[in-house]
């Protein structure tokens, strides 16, 4: 489902990725209070909701494709990966989370798509 930006949202640099808090159902669907995120960062808060990516629309596939694959690929991907996860330890990527309180959904910047 695709959905923009409120007019009242402030966010100019918007990045690939957001977060919002309020999803608004009008004769057209809008997201405020939204943040910028980087993408790595949903999949350290997260990391089995999105590796799956047939469940998300067509729109966001791609980018997150992309993100899955730089993170396999990347110096901690494949068997560094592996190996931290076996010992317990996490992925050094990233940081941050949600904001207290919220359910925050994530998708690719404008226009947007949600589940």
């Amino acid at each position: 489902e695709e959905v923009s930006l409120h007019p009242t949202t402030c966010l100019v640099n918007k990045g690939e990725w957001l977060i919002y808090y309020q999803f608004l159902q009008t004769s057209r669907d809008f997201v405020r209070t939204v943040t910028p995120v980087q993408g790595e960062w949903l999949l350290d808060v997260v990391p089995g909701y999105f590796e799956d990516t047939s469940r998300f629309a067509r729109e966001a596939r791609a980018p997150l494709e992309r993100l899955l694959e730089r993170r396999r690929s990347g110096p901690i991907g494949g068997a560094a990966a592996a190996a931290a996860a076996a010992a317990g330890g996490s992925r050094p990527i990233g940081g941050g989370g949600a904001p207290i309180g919220a359910r925050p959904v994530a998708a690719p910047a404008g226009p947007s798509v949600v589940e």
